[in-house]
Parts: C-alpha cells; sequence; structure tokens
C-alpha cells in the first residue's frame, strides 16, 4: 500500500529514530503532507514536531496489527486505570488557554492572567510584565513559566527584575537557581 494512503491522524510512526504519532494531516506547498506528531519514545516524550513527508528519507508506518496485548491481573484493572489517568494529567494541549498555572495555592484575579494568555499566543514568548506596585507582577510571571514549562517551552526563561526582588522570584517560581 502507498505510504500516503496510509498516513492518517492516529498512525503512530517511526520518524529519525524517534517513534510519533500523527496528530494533524496537512496539505503542504510541495504536492505533499505537513506531518504535525507527537512525540513518544524516551527522547522526544512531550515534544511536538511537523515533518514533510516529501523531504523525509524513511517514514515508516507501524502496522496497529502488530501490537502487543498484555493482560491487566491487578483487581478491578487498576494498574491500567492509573497509567491511563497518568498520561492524561502528562498531556497538556499547546494552545493560549492557561490549563494548570491558576489550580495553584494562589487567588488571582482576571488581570493577572493576561501575561500569560498573550505570552502563551506567542510561537517565541518574550514578555515585559510592568504593573504597578502591588499588582501581582510575580505572580503573572509564575502562571507564564508554568505553563512553559509544563509544555516543554519553558527551557530557557530569563526574568530581569531588581536585585531586591530576587528572593522574592526564587522562593515563588522555584525556577531560578541562586
Amino acid at each position: 500500500m502507498d505510504l500516503r494512503r496510509r498516513l492518517a491522524p492516529g498512525a503512530r510512526v517511526t520518524i529519525r529514530d524517534e517513534d510519533w504519532v500523527i496528530r494533524r494531516l496537512d496539505l503542504s506547498d510541495d504536492g505533499g503532507h505537513a506531518l504535525t506528531c507527537d512525540g513518544l519514545s524516551e527522547l522526544v516524550r512531550g515534544t511536538s514536531a511537523i515533518f514533510l513527508d516529501q523531504i523525509e528519507d524513511d517514514i515508516q508506518v507501524h502496522d496497529p496489527a502488530d501490537t502487543l496485548l498484555y493482560q491487566d491481573t491487578s483487581d478491578f484493572f487498576t494498574d491500567s486505570l492509573l497509567y491511563l489517568e497518568s498520561q492524561r494529567l502528562r498531556t497538556v494541549a499547546n494552545d493560549e488557554h492557561i490549563h494548570r498555572a491558576h489550580q495553584a495555592v494562589m487567588k488571582t484575579a482576571d488581570y493577572q492572567r493576561v501575561p500569560a494568555q498573550q505570552g502563551l499566543r506567542q510561537v517565541r514568548t518574550r514578555i515585559l510584565i510592568a504593573d504597578g506596585v502591588g499588582l501581582g507582577k510575580t505572580l503573572e510571571a509564575a502562571m507564564l513559566t508554568t505553563e512553559l514549562d509544563i509544555r516543554g517551552r519553558g527551557r530557557r526563561i530569563l526574568v530581569v527584575t531588581q536585585k531586591s526582588m530576587l528572593t522574592q522570584f526564587q522562593k515563588q517560581c522555584h525556577l531560578v537557581k541562586p
């Protein structure tokens, strides 16, 4: 069967020696397809990538019939339910909505979510938070850095602040190392 006919959302593929699941399939300008994939194997788990099928040398589509099935012998399928719940909790949509940061033990106002939402809309997040004194700039920065971190987009975060605010930021965000 032709490779293009087997490529579909939900298909498991191996590209560049890593396992991926196709989330979306779009037509590309070169006459092929752009595959939006989510990483499955250990090195790429939690990341997303777009591959062009015209450029990639070796795309292997896995046949679902070759999948090995294991019986869950735990009482009431506890092991399977725990695994599925852990996978659900690890998955966060990569959109501009705040999914987890607002669940922390803090009282936020609606205006404090705006910088995080603006930052999440950007492909490469660069944002200046310059509210008045006591309006929650540290809280706003913590919400944004939390969302970026759980999406795998917060590997390098630069915070520019006064030296007197550094200790407060370290305690509240737990991201800046002394």
